[in-house]
């Protein structure tokens, strides 16, 4: 079996796992493509193919294309064979083209993406947060709050999943249907972001600073203050993301 089925194998035998396997097989496409081995707009081998560099079946091969044509990564059809879709089409925002893009150290440009749309987003919602936020949801934010605080400096995870909590929270606190959708939406991408710009961070003391006078401004109904803290807390995070990035 090919070294990159390896890790398909089940444990304490030498049959492959097939849940592992079908695992396996669709990380290897997809990082190939990643690589530029199948580059955009091209075909990319067929069923038969790829079951034999593999090592694998043709059934196995077929799920994992299907799987990746549901992130959008390829367009199968039939007779006309596999084709690698332009990035504009891949689904960003899918927890694992994320981890992909995070393993081909590409994560820093979608992060930089994603700023810029919170950016556009995130300060009109803190201010409706401020002006609508019910005591339930106050009380959400701040134990996010709270639990980001108590994990750090040693729990970076789960510093980063109590930061989604509390934007999640603040999202949802805007009393907007749509904020809130979007929230549940971006929630993997956030993460992701979060844990690149938490790890480059050389000191958490501002952003816990700026994470809690929201909350501040949130319990004072201060709007104004609110859309102006949002506004300092994605600065940080974009000097944050700046210290980290690839070299020209």
């Amino acid at each position: 079996m090919p070294d990159e089925l390896e890790n398909g194998l089940a444990h304490g035998g030498d049959r492959p796992d097939t849940k592992n396997l079908h695992r396996d097989v669709v990380d290897i496409i997809a990082r190939r493509v990643l690589t530029g081995e199948y580059r955009e707009n091209e075909t990319i081998p067929g069923l038969e193919n790829l079951a034999e560099q593999l090592g694998t079946s043709r059934t196995t091969v077929r799920e994992a294309v299907r799987v990746l044509s549901a992130k959008g990564f390829v367009d199968s059809r039939r007779r006309a064979g596999t084709r690698v879709n332009p990035r504009s089409q891949w689904n960003l925002l899918d927890r694992d083209v994320l981890a992909w893009l995070l393993d081909e150290n590409i994560a820093h440009d979608i992060s930089e993406d994603l700023l810029v749309l919170r950016r556009i987003i995130e300060p009109s919602a803190a201010m409706l947060a401020a002006q609508n936020a019910s005591a339930r949801q106050l009380a959400e934010i701040e134990d996010a709050f709270h639990r980001m605080r108590a994990s750090l400096p040693d729990d970076i995870d789960g510093c980063c999943q109590a930061d989604v909590d509390f934007h999640m929270a603040l999202l949802a606190a805007s009393g907007n249907a749509f904020l809130e959708q979007l929230a549940h939406t971006i929630r993997s991408a956030l993460l992701v972001t979060f844990e690149l710009t938490t790890r480059l961070a050389q000191s958490h003391s501002e952003t816990l600073w700026l994470h809690e006078a929201l909350v501040e401004n949130v319990r004072k109904r201060d709007a104004t203050a609110a859309g102006a803290t949002m506004t300092d807390l994605l600065a940080k995070a974009e000097r944050d993301l700046g210290s980290g990035a690839p070299e020209a």
